[in-house]
């Protein structure tokens, strides 16, 4: 057979009728020695024969062919690369521990290189032993597993195979692992899993002498993989396996035995077997998650798709000297700039575009069918429209059977010739530029060039060669990652423009009447199902909910099925996960058919190339509003865009901020009327000179938070200045920096100022004393006064108790009993209408200060005594009984006061909105208490929090019976099993709860309401997970 040019120089392994092409007798040749060497024991010539043989096919799989591509080799372009973060349940610090805050943060992480990859996943697991673990045995161990092993994630198209075979590049070149072995290529799609199989037999599974080894040649090649540690294996296309088979725990099996090769790999990812080799896993980012967590690698990598250089060094290699020319058609229509972050797709658009001038779409459908009618009509496909059909029905029935490769037999199935097949190998779309198209390959099996290719040629069979009835049953089932691609070309080719040009692709009459209107009853079917699903009437936009609807209607662009769609939508989203231009593009695509004005409720999103500068263009075009912010860009491209949509933002929290986006920031405020709500820059290294900054714009914030921003007294003493003069600040949180008690004086300046918090800041009596002569000064009521960590000390507790008529919030440490007594005291004293929330955490007060305080409940809403040596509940429910009203919050967490305190304290259950009791020895009979005095109350309570109790089985099931009454029941890391935890989600759904009302040890996590499985803790993108997050301190965590 002629070998394609173009096709990497390589012939296929197999003729067109599928017989094997005899490549020599390879077994024989390794046992062949050379004049003049020294000839090695046996046993080591098989080894060094296989680490060639293997070399061999790695070399032969390096070449990068992309679907379309130049007859001149293309040169790989630089793909963006970011570790996607996994949030553990033992990553909250010690200070968080003692004021008992969960704040729920997205840390900012390095960027990660396609060279770097193996030292970062190192790192991360030496990271995570050192926290786990205090024995160094453990610790070694445990880096041994998890520190070889990379997973990377992408969105469909963006280039995972083609990473993998970068990494190889540099593998073979001696950039990385200079010193490798043996590799190993594994393709999900080409490995048998209905047939056992031993680790040798899958691993060499692409070896053509894998036939030939004898078992003790097999037995010492296996031996010395075992103990090598530069062996490296690639495990492509991990969302290519049935989701059912993903989810499970695998255990590991016999070396030498048979067993299903899925265990094999799952163990190889999870470290339990092979942990001395490198292992890189691909996958669609859902699919990887969904990986139990005993084999999910722990480090993982997303790939963001190609930069704006790189996507300018493809567009030179495939256009050539016609490229200024392309490039001019990209800038007179930048809509088509949001394709060029998938490599396949920059691809398609930069063919599309070489044929095509002017432009007239702005659809990658349209693209791709352009491109289809290019290649029918090529000198190599003669208009076969037969074979496009057919080629069609072979997708679709793929598509269908979860088939991704394709034997003799299916291409006879659907009556695919030879020379049908030979066609689509390979074709010249321009001459001018020597450029092929691949849309079948073929190695040993044919199978599409490109999952993209398959997609397209699935929905161009649902809408011409499907009947309607079975079209109508089919596709609402394209969910989920593997079908929201398929679903938007059928969108796409639905518009009727694309669809006149699709129907020339065949010959037969399509199907094609009525699937406009399906898709019109379709979408107004989802955007129903879309609002039953929202968090309070709030949509949340992501890759994993929603969103893919948006493209949809989008690809589709028929303004009447839009305006009917969004005419049903809320005015309301939350929006987070990666967000591409392409997404932003969609969004306010359809949202702009919304009669009013739409408002993000929070946008907590990693945005990905231009994707925040389109962001902030389109959120001031459109006049929408973003009450939250979460500002996590390394750089903003287009600072003017970012300071233009600044008044439509309300709140931003920044997780990572730059001088220049700083000074943006302070001069947007400074020149305009908008104020803003909130401003945090919480544990940044603002320091004294950024500070500086934000004194220029401080009458413009509301409330300010520099939590740990290395602010020194130097810092107080300009924010005292800028102060002075008149100013809109109400609340400011200066905890973490060394303040000292300069941060008093703050008080006198803010008129308007009823919050300060600062924890950790150096302050001692005197502080307390300044803060309590301005409270005095200022005759202003309803002080929320948080000085947790600080050595104000007893004689600070008196003082600041002299002036608790102005204070509504009291937090404290440095109490004893004599001073609650006083506290106590003064309490009692305040007028009858006054209601404190007193928290006097982690406080050696006993059961006496207990019993102080429970004596002035009138004027107490709220109190926390976690972690006071409290044994004696007795006092509560007394005092709580006789005030005839709820109290808001009662925590008497990490005191022991076992079940018989459950039982007293379930007598005022019903008192209390939120009672929490985590950590207090509470067994299965303290919890059948509690759960009889829920079960009988009249109005469900807001809170029951029993994290980290000692109640199993049987006293959790007591709490079936009354999930009605209680809004919000926490069991976490209690010793619960899997089944008892699958049955109570069970019984939540069947009750019609919705099931953020239950939260399970960390290990049980549900996915959603109509999902029963259970999965170790895992962040999913979109999806409400409730995880129990570990208040222990890292280093101290239990060798177990």
């Amino acid at each position: 057979m002629e070998i394609p040019e173009g096709s990497g120089g390589q012939p296929s392994p197999m003729d067109i009728s599928g017989s094997p092409i005899v490549m020599g007798d390879l077994h024989q040749h390794f046992h062949q020695t050379q004049p003049g060497h020294i000839t090695p024991e046996p046993s080591q010539e098989v080894v060094e024969n296989a680490k060639r043989e293997l070399r061999n096919i790695a070399e032969e799989n390096v070449s990068i062919v992309p679907t379309l591509e130049s007859a001149d080799p293309v040169d790989p372009v630089e793909l963006q690369l970011t570790e996607n973060v996994q949030l553990l349940p033992n990553q909250q610090a010690e200070v968080q521990r003692k004021i008992q805050l969960l704040e729920q943060t997205n840390p900012l992480v390095g960027d990660v290189s396609i060279a770097n990859m193996f030292e970062k996943a190192n790192q991360k697991a030496e990271s995570e032993a050192n926290s786990k673990f205090r024995d160094e045995k453990k610790k070694k161990d445990y880096i041994a597993r998890h520190g070889k092993v990379v997973g990377v994630t992408g969105v469909q198209g963006v280039g995972k195979t083609t990473l993998t075979k970068m990494v190889l590049r540099l593998i073979l070149n001696g950039v990385i692992i200079p010193a490798v072995t043996f590799i190993f290529l594994l393709s999900i799609r080409e490995i048998n899993f209905e047939e056992k199989c031993t680790v040798f037999d899958l691993l060499f599974y692409k070896s053509p002498a894998v036939q030939l080894y004898n078992d003790d040649e097999k037995e010492v090649i296996l031996k010395q993989i075992l103990a090598d540690r530069n062996t490296v294996i690639f495990i492509d296309g991990m969302d290519e396996l049935d989701p059912q088979l993903l989810s499970k725990h695998y255990k590991v099996s016999h070396i030498k035995s048979k067993a299903d090769p899925i265990s094999f790999i799952m163990n190889m990812l999870g470290g339990q077997l092979l942990p001395n080799a490198y292992k890189l896993a691909t996958s669609r980012p859902r699919a990887m998650l969904e990986i139990s967590v005993e084999h999910r690698p722990h480090f993982l990598v997303e790939i963001l798709g190609l930069n704006e250089t790189a996507q300018k060094q493809l567009g030179l290699q495939i256009c050539g000297t016609e490229f200024l020319r392309v490039q001019k058609s990209l800038q007179e229509n930048p809509e088509l700039l949001e394709h060029c972050l998938v490599p396949f797709n920059c691809i398609a658009l930069f063919t599309y575009l070489l044929q095509n001038n002017p432009v007239q779409t702005t659809t990658i459908s349209d693209i791709i069918v352009s491109i289809l009618l290019q290649y029918l009509h090529s000198s190599h496909m003669q208009n076969r429209q037969v074979a496009m059909q057919k080629l069609a029905k072979l997708a679709w029935i793929a598509f269908d059977k979860h088939k991704f490769i394709f034997s003799e037999e299916d291409l006879i199935e659907v009556g695919l010739s030879q020379h049908d097949i030979k066609t689509f190998l390979t074709t010249t779309l321009d001459s001018r530029q020597k450029l092929h198209s691949f849309i079948l390959q073929q190695d040993k099996k044919s199978f599409f060039s490109h999952q993209i290719w398959q997609d397209m040629f699935i929905a161009l069979h649902m809408l011409f060669h499907m009947p309607l009835n079975e079209f109508n049953e089919k596709l609402p089932k394209l969910n989920g990652e593997k079908g929201a691609n398929v679903k938007k070309f059928v969108y796409g080719i639905c518009n009727p423009f694309i669809s006149t040009k699709a129907k020339q692709l065949f010959l037969a009459k399509p199907h094609f009447h009525g699937k406009l209107q399906a898709i019109e009853v379709f979408t107004t079917q989802s955007v129903q199902l879309m609002k039953q699903k929202s968090q309070s009437g709030h949509i949340v936009l992501n890759h994993s909910s929603n969103l893919a609807t948006f493209h949809c209607l989008k690809e589709l662009n028929c303004p009447s099925i839009t305006t009917i769609f969004a005419s049903k939508l809320t005015t309301q989203y939350i929006l987070n996960g990666y967000i591409f231009p392409s997404d932003v593009s969609s969004i306010f695509y359809v949202t702009k058919s919304i009669p009013q004005n739409i408002t993000f409720l929070k946008v907590e999103a990693q945005f990905v190339g231009e994707s925040f500068t389109l962001f902030c263009a389109h959120l001031k075009a459109s006049k929408s509003k973003v009450v939250q912010l979460t500002f996590q860009q390394k750089k903003v491209p287009d600072l003017p865009k970012f300071r233009v949509a600044i008044p439509c933002i309300e709140q931003i929290y920044f997780i990572t901020i730059d001088g220049n986006v700083l000074h943006i920031l302070c001069d947007a405020l400074e020149e305009t009327n908008h104020v803003m709500n909130l401003l945090s820059f919480d544990h940044l290294q603002l320091k004294d000179g950024g500070l500086a900054y934000l004194c220029t714009c401080i009458n413009k914030i509301k409330s300010l938070s520099l939590r740990g921003c290395c602010i020194t007294e130097r810092g107080i003493n300009m924010l005292c200045q800028a102060l002075a003069q008149p100013n809109q600040l109400v609340s400011l949180d200066l905890s973490f920096n060394s303040v000292g008690n300069e941060a008093a004086n703050l008080l006198r300046l803010c008129p308007n100022l009823n919050r300060i918090v600062l924890s950790f800041c150096g302050i001692n009596w005197e502080g307390a004393q300044a803060l309590s002569n301005n409270m005095k000064q200022l005759k202003q009521k309803g002080f929320v006064l948080v000085l947790f960590g600080n050595q104000i000390k007893s004689r600070g507790v008196e003082i600041l108790s002299e002036c608790l008529s102005m204070v509504n919030e009291l937090v404290i440490d440095s109490c004893e009993v004599q001073t609650v007594t006083k506290l106590a005291k003064s309490i009692k004293n305040l007028d009858k209408n006054q209601k404190l929330m007193i928290c006097i955490g982690n406080n050696p007060i006993g059961n006496a200060g207990l019993d102080k305080l429970s004596t002035c409940f009138n004027n107490i809403d709220k109190l926390s005594v976690n972690a006071c040596g409290i044994t004696d509940v007795f006092c509560l429910p007394r005092s709580i009984l006789k005030l005839g009203h709820q109290i808001s919050e009662l925590n008497v967490s990490q005191n022991l006061i076992g079940s018989f305190g459950a039982e007293v304290l379930s007598k005022c259950i019903g008192h209390v909105k939120r009672l929490l009791l985590m950590e207090c020895g509470i067994a299965d009979d303290g919890a059948e208490k509690l759960a009889g005095a829920v079960q009988k109350l009249e109005n469900p309570i807001e809170s029951l929090d029993l994290t980290r109790n000692q109640i199993k089985d049987e006293g959790a099931k007591f709490f079936v019976c009354c999930f009605k009454n209680v809004e919000d029941l926490s069991l976490a890391e209690n010793p619960i099993t899997l089944q008892c935890g699958s049955d109570m989600m069970k019984e939540l759904v069947k009750q019609n709860l919705p099931a953020e009302r239950l939260s399970l040890p960390y290990s049980m996590i549900e996915v959603s309401q109509d999902t029963f499985r259970i999965h170790t803790a895992q962040m999913i993108p979109g999806q409400f997970v409730r995880v129990s997050m570990s208040y222990e301190l890292q280093g101290i965590r239990e060798d177990s």
